[in-house]
């Protein structure tokens, strides 16, 4: 009887290491970092699909740029071609127009050629154009003064207002002193 206790306890004490080794192979899976890995694969997949999507979405207005970069460059030359006056005439005839429709008595215009920086020199002779100041004093109601003013902005003539004076008041008669700047630009030759 000893001996087969002996024998079974021979046996239990294999199965035991047995069982033991199983257990620490089992907590070295666990604890090992290929689980910890792929868990962290996992999450810098999610990350970076979602980064991936992100830049689609960004990327999406750089589709046809070349399309849209030859549109632009039409736009600007009709803008140049178009939106400057190219004699003091057509600026004295925008003016007229303006407050003729808008009911508006022009007093005095006075125009004088701006004399550029050297950069800003560059940069116009570059577009052909030359800087001119404006200085327009009108008489008319309130109204009539701001529907001139309206036109002027709507108008094809690019005209920057810089200032606007209160000169004086008359029964119900304002007279404005605007000062702005336009564009001449050269002919072709």
């Amino acid at each position: 009887m000893m001996r087969n206790v002996a024998q079974a306890q021979r046996r239990l004490i294999v199965v035991i290491a047995c069982l033991a080794i199983v257990d620490v192979a089992a907590l070295a899976f666990l604890l090992s970092p290929a689980i910890h890995s792929n868990k962290r694969m996992q999450a810098e997949l999610q990350v970076l699909q979602a980064q991936q999507a992100q830049k689609r979405v960004q990327a999406i207005p750089a589709l046809d740029m070349d399309k849209k970069l030859a549109e632009a460059k039409t736009q600007i030359s009709d803008f140049y071609a178009h939106d400057f006056a190219t004699r003091y005439s057509e600026i004295s005839e925008a003016l007229a127009t303006a407050a003729h429709e808008s009911q508006v008595q022009l007093t005095n215009i006075t125009y004088a050629p701006v004399r550029p920086s050297a950069e800003q020199a560059k940069l116009l002779a570059y577009r052909k154009l030359t800087e001119i100041n404006l200085t327009l004093d009108m008489t008319g109601s309130y109204d009539s003064e701001i529907k001139f003013i309206n036109h002027l902005e709507r108008s094809k003539l690019l005209v920057v207002l810089e200032s606007v004076n209160l000169a004086e008041s008359q029964g119900g008669s304002i007279r404005l002193s605007l000062r702005m700047q336009t564009y001449l630009r050269a002919t072709e030759s």
